[in-house]
């Protein structure tokens, strides 16, 4: 994959979306609000973003989409206070698969193992907001660059695509429970594209959406996929 240039990325602009000063009543009918551009910026390249239950936003950079860089970086920015505090992480999570658990904690699934072309990472880790630490945890079966995790509605993490430790397509479907680690590696009989458009639905089937132009039901329940064509009518 082509890396982005610098000149889009860093040192990147923060916008704050305001509320409008309007009268409550007012400004509930009307849900109307303003942007705002502040007055500094992100020291890292704000590659993935979560925000935290206490406010706040974690920032997770890494190499920040610079070969070479081992100055692996995260930070967290307090957007009342206007201040960004940077801190060291312990691997790269550029490009990694971030989501917050049902805990409010972030929890990063793997990231780059190396550059030109991307390898994928396999290691995890979760973020204390309460002690802004991040703790690694028991790594994936295989490496994941671009992954997408959802969050299931049990509880439990799926994490599926990715580019593996040796730069293919991590076609395997992987469960993520806080009590019990990771589970086995089920595998899809499609290859998904990089960072898959996945939804959980309200039976709790998991729903493929794009980038490609078909789709994809996974019943996590039972480890099954089903294919599916999307038709689109005007």
């Amino acid at each position: 994959m082509t890396r982005l240039s610098s000149r889009f990325v860093a040192p990147a602009l923060l916008c704050l979306f305001s509320v409008v000063q309007l009268a409550p009543v007012a400004q509930a009918q009307s849900g109307q609000g303003q942007w705002q551009t502040l007055p500094y910026t992100m020291p890292i390249n704000p590659v993935h973003a979560a925000l935290l239950y206490n406010g706040k936003v974690l920032i997770v950079s890494g190499s920040g989409n610079v070969a070479g860089n081992l100055n692996f970086q995260a930070a967290l920015w307090d957007p009342q206070a206007g201040t960004i505090t940077t801190q060291p992480v312990g691997w790269d999570m550029f490009c990694n698969g971030m989501i917050v658990l049902p805990d409010g904690r972030p929890f990063v699934m793997g990231g780059t193992l190396q550059y030109d072309p991307f390898h994928g990472e396999q290691r995890t880790s979760r973020y204390d907001p309460a002690t802004n630490t991040f703790t690694d945890q028991q790594s994936m079966a295989h490496g994941r660059w671009y992954p997408t995790g959802t969050v299931l509605g049990d509880g439990r993490l799926m994490i599926f695509s990715g580019l593996n430790e040796t730069g293919g397509t991590n076609t395997s479907v992987e469960f993520y429970s806080a009590s019990s680690g990771w589970s086995a590696a089920f595998s899809a009989p499609w290859t998904p594209p990089l960072y898959p458009r996945m939804h959980v639905l309200p039976n709790g089937n998991v729903f493929y959406s794009g980038a490609t132009t078909g789709s994809n039901l996974f019943n996590p329940a039972h480890d099954q996929h089903s294919r599916r064509v999307v038709v689109c009518r005007s």
